[in-house]
């Protein structure tokens, strides 16, 4: 199952990680498979016990496998939402400017407005209720600002939900992470919990009445306003931060001298 070719002496929990991961994504491992003990694989890869350790940590946090206290380790299969979890330093520094931010908001207007448009064609009525029931508990939660916020995060999480797609899933909750800061800082804004509450309702009554077109339109409409609010704010915060510039007068000028 696993060779018995030591590994070469050159970054080696590297190595292990590599040779692992290729033994799953081959196949020659499968999901549900143990691996051998940490003292076997030190062994067969003749390294030593960190690079084990850590060859094994890495593959965890990539999703291949599951690390259990006193028990070997299982192979598993990376879901969706642990490989789009492993981009999110990437994510960071390419939001760093505003182009890259810019990009990201396109990108999540373009994928939720599919969405919703394919949520309102095919929604059933456990669907409905559940996204009503999401908008209900927003509602609710006006006035106080973390309570809004998560429940804003879950109305748009039970739309997606709808389509039993664990991909588009974890897109939509990773595209939510990443623009954390858009959804606060514009929900700082007076009066935005309020008009962010009523898009949505505009956005639920398109579902429910299984208008893909008006569910388009009112998703469109709600997300390109949270853009011009962000951007907004962003710009109002940079006037504020400017330095301020003194003017000093040249008192010798003044006095008619210089």
């Amino acid at each position: 199952m696993i060779g018995d070719r030591p590994i070469q002496r050159r970054k080696l929990y590297e190595q292990v990680e590599d040779r692992l991961r290729d033994l799953i994504v081959s196949g020659e491992l499968k999901p549900g498979d143990r691996l051998p003990s940490e003292h076997e694989m030190m062994e067969r890869f003749g390294v030593g016990r960190p690079a084990v350790r850590e060859a094994l940590l890495a593959l965890e946090r990539q999703g291949f496998l599951r690390l259990r206290s006193g028990s070997p380790a299982e192979v598993t299969r990376p879901s969706p939402a642990v490989v789009l979890q492993e981009l999110t330093t990437s994510v960071r520094s390419f939001m760093a400017d505003q182009s890259g931010m810019r990009n990201l908001q396109a990108a999540r207007q373009l994928i939720e407005c599919a969405i919703v448009r394919e949520v309102a064609r095919t929604r059933t009525a456990k669907d409905v209720a559940r996204i009503g029931d999401a908008l209900a508990v927003q509602e609710a939660s006006l006035g106080n600002d973390v309570a809004f916020e998560n429940a804003d995060v879950a109305f748009h999480a039970a739309i997606v939900r709808s389509l039993n797609n664990p991909i588009f899933e974890s897109t939509q909750l990773a595209l939510s992470t990443w623009l954390l800061d858009q959804r606060r800082t514009t929900l700082k804004r007076r009066g935005r919990d309020r008009l962010a509450l009523d898009e949505h309702r505009a956005v639920f009554k398109a579902i429910e009445n299984g208008k893909p077109e008006e569910a388009e339109a009112a998703m469109t409409f709600h997300l390109e306003r949270t853009v011009a609010f962000y951007w907004a704010a962003v710009e109002e915060k940079g006037k504020r931060e400017q330095p301020c510039v003194v003017s000093v007068r040249n008192t010798n000028t003044a006095n008619g001298e210089g």
